[in-house]
């Protein structure tokens, strides 16, 4: 009876060997899902950062693009009243050059009245 009694303990503490093996292995799986979870928790809040990191630069790139745009823009702009402007010096500058010509042919004029006067003051000189 004595042996009996004694596989009857043996039985039973095998059973609550494998009862508690099987609930360490329940907790181990549930401390493995636990970590799963927060690295995937982890993982999702990280792309998260980087999609709002990401966002942020397309805006500052579209930001920047508008910004050249206006550059161009006003680029252009300077462009074109700087052609506008030569286009009225050079103008200016072709009316004084007509003008100097004028003042030349008569300066020329001038220079002739006076030679000539000059030469019949000298021949009234010498006549008197």
């Amino acid at each position: 009876m004595k042996c009996a009694s004694a596989m009857r303990v043996r039985q039973r503490l095998k059973q609550l060997n494998i009862q508690w093996c099987a609930l360490a292995q329940l907790v181990l799986i549930a401390m493995l899902l636990f970590n799963c979870l927060s690295f995937f928790s982890y993982t999702t809040n990280q792309i998260n950062s980087i999609m709002e990191k990401v966002e942020h630069f397309e805006t500052n790139i579209k930001s920047m693009r508008n910004s050249l745009s206006n550059i161009k823009s006003t680029l252009e702009d300077a462009r074109d009243e700087f052609e506008s402007s030569l286009r009225s010096i050079k103008t200016e500058l072709s009316t004084i050059e007509t003008e100097v010509v004028g003042i030349n042919e008569k300066l020329a004029i001038i220079n002739s009245q006076l030679d000539n006067f000059t030469n019949l003051t000298e021949s009234i000189k010498i006549e008197t």
